[in-house]
């Protein structure tokens, strides 16, 4: 049986857009238009064997968990510059910042999370002293908040620290071991995170705001204990790989550069025109998404529909306060019913028609508003509010449907359990 307008058919609640992005690892839909997806440049994803692959062009990208291999679903980001250099080279002059440099880099020594053999080997020398690669930075923006990240790997050497130089110009560092589901041992300043990889390799990362308008300079150190000296034999060494300063609260995916800085560009992803029409109810519907946030920052969203400005959309979005927002002609309702935690996967399911609108977020009981008109919308966009620029966040979505109908609320419970 065909569908009819409500998006109903054969008895049941059917979605007039089927989005899976998790299960089929395609932008093609299921059921109605597939979205069109751009982004200016390469970019980074972790692929199914769990090692960081590069996407062409224009090419979109199925995000997995490096260790389960589970495919997390379409990864949408703004975009992101790399600007710590020579993110694969610890030899070069980059890294010595004067006579700094006192750990000695065997290149290209084993393979790295990318799987080639690019990743460097760093040895202590003889003495009990600061082992450390340096690397001077750009010159900051007092305010800014930045995010250093580095793959590393032990050898005889368990425990990395990343410092910043002072607490005046950017205050963060963490000490971290590079064993079992990986440790932050300790953090100054700032915070700290590390994600485990496929073969002994974690992602460490540190985030700090600048407290001054100059350059600085990244440390990245072996330690005993919680103390800043190693103690020498010409033996001991770990190995690193991927060194990334860039702007933002969160680490994004892996920029390599050499000797300049690189621009990652934002990743597109809409439905506008006749598509968008053949799908969308202006008078009621339901919209279900599942994804994980990179950041809970008011600005991470899912799915929009909107007419392109702020004044008519609805977005599933990740905030402290609103994991939805519906604005018309001025008046906006904010629905939330939890504190989301960037990572994490969420499933969230609104159901809205004139003055009844309701929200269920894994599978917790309905908030509803009883006073919001429905928006004017005319595009849909993916992992953005507008349907044509992706900023500030990033997001891992699995699952989008969309229905012509408002579902009943025990059907969104259902539906996020």
């Amino acid at each position: 049986m065909g569908l009819n307008s409500r998006g109903t058919g054969g008895g049941g609640d059917i979605p007039s857009l089927d989005l899976q992005f998790a299960t089929d690892k395609t932008l093609t839909a299921r059921k109605g238009p597939t979205p069109v997806f751009t982004r200016a440049s390469t970019a980074t994803f972790i692929g199914s064997n769990g090692l960081i692959q590069s996407a062409a062009i224009n090419a979109a990208r199925f995000d997995h968990d490096p260790i389960t291999l589970a495919c997390k679903g379409l990864l949408i980001e703004e975009s992101r510059t790399n600007t710590g250099l020579q993110s694969e080279a610890f030899d070069t002059s980059t890294w010595d910042l004067g006579t700094q440099r006192n750990l000695t880099v065997a290149t290209n020594n084993i393979a790295s999370p990318s799987g080639a053999t690019t990743a460097d080997r760093l040895t202590v020398g003889a003495t009990t002293t600061v082992y450390q690669v340096v690397q001077s930075t750009p010159t900051l923006t007092s305010g800014t908040v930045y995010t250093v990240s580095c793959f590393f790997k032990a050898n005889q050497v368990t425990r990395v620290a990343i410092y910043a130089t002072t607490t005046a110009t950017l205050p963060v560092s963490a000490i971290f071991e590079l064993s079992g589901s990986g440790t932050v041992v300790q953090t100054s300043f700032g915070t700290a995170s590390i994600q485990r990889f496929p073969d002994g390799w974690y992602r460490c990362v540190i985030t700090g705001t600048a407290g001054a308008s100059v350059p600085t300079s990244v440390r990245i150190s072996p330690v005993t204990g919680t103390s800043t000296t190693y103690t020498g034999n010409s033996v001991d060494s770990f190995y690193a790989w991927g060194y990334q300063l860039e702007v933002g609260s969160f680490s994004s995916s892996y920029i390599p550069t050499t000797t300049a800085s690189v621009v990652r560009s934002a990743d597109i992803c809409s439905i506008t025109g006749a598509n968008f029409t053949s799908f969308y109810n202006q008078s009621e519907g339901t919209v279900y998404t599942e994804s994980r946030p990179a950041a809970v920052n008011g600005t991470t969203t899912t799915f929009s529909l909107s007419n392109g400005t702020a004044n008519e959309r609805w977005l599933n979005r990740f905030a402290q306060n609103e994991q939805v927002v519906i604005t018309s002609a001025g008046v906006e309702a904010n629905l939330d019913a939890l504190n989301p935690i960037a990572g994490t996967l969420y499933k969230v399911a609104t159901a809205a028609k004139l003055n009844d609108i309701a929200m269920s977020i894994n599978g917790l009981a309905v908030v509803t508003d009883t006073s919001q008109p429905m928006p004017n919308a005319d595009r849909a966009g993916l992992g953005n509010a507008t349907g044509a620029v992706a900023g500030g966040g990033a997001v891992t979505i699995a699952s989008i449907r969309y229905y012509k109908k408002r579902l009943a609320n025990a059907k969104l419970v259902t539906l996020t359990a």
